[in-house]
């Protein structure tokens, strides 16, 4: 199911005082649907959505409420298949935010400059493909990928790594598109995970602590397909 960028609008809930029911079961069912998941734990927030149905909806959603710099989280193995390289090959620190960076990407065919909402859901779109080829990308481009290694023990934990456990829980492709989000309140600041779970009551969405998906027994690559 495609999401439009006005299905994403205030929830009832928000207004009666009322707070939607959220589990993680639900949260892979609204995953798989083709909506928006808030991904937070304590200091941190990220909007994830399958990179197999992104469109101009859900990608604008991502760009308006997060910092703009949209990234597709891939399997390592997806990444070396479609010669995407790491940017910073040295940085092995899985705190930073630049652990398991690529150099970025365009689809090949069908964008335009690459930067608008549809032309970063095609991308990421092209991403997910299984039978996309790496001459179907050009580099450098507007959506950074992350490489997940399920076999790297300290990265486990890292949101593209905890956002492809989601995929795969979910039964989807292991593509995600991941943004971290601005705190709704404070623009100048990212969003703690208080701050998430206003933000997902508010649009009607599925919230997941991390913690919950860290122990899946799901690999990052079980669902490429």
């Amino acid at each position: 199911m495609s999401l439009d960028i006005a299905d994403y609008v205030p929830s009832p809930f928000v207004r009666d005082g009322r707070h939607p029911k959220r589990s993680l079961s639900m949260a892979e069912a609204a995953y798989a649907a083709g909506s928006a998941v808030v991904l937070f734990d304590r200091d941190t927030a990220f909007l994830v959505s399958s990179a197999a149905s992104a469109d101009a909806g859900t990608t604008s959603f991502a760009i308006r409420h997060g910092s703009g710099f949209l990234q597709v989280a891939l399997p390592v193995d997806r990444c070396d298949a479609l010669q995407i390289p790491e940017a910073v090959p040295t940085d092995r620190n899985p705190s930073r935010s630049t652990y398991g960076q690529c150099i970025g990407v365009d689809a090949a065919f069908g964008v335009g400059t690459g930067i608008s909402a549809t032309d970063r859901a095609r991308t990421a779109r092209v991403l997910a493909d299984p039978a996309t080829v790496p001459e179907e990308l050009t580099r450098p481009g507007h959506v950074m990928v992350v490489r997940v290694d399920s076999g790297d023990k300290l990265a486990q934990n890292t949101f593209p790594a905890v956002a492809l456990r989601l995929a795969a829980s979910a039964g989807c492709t292991s593509a995600v598109v991941l943004t971290q989000l601005v705190h709704p309140d404070a623009p100048m600041q990212m969003s703690d995970g208080p701050a998430a779970q206003q933000f997902a009551c508010e649009y009607g969405l599925q919230a997941v602590d991390v913690s919950s998906l860290a122990a899946s027994d799901h690999s990052v690559g079980d669902y490429y397909r």
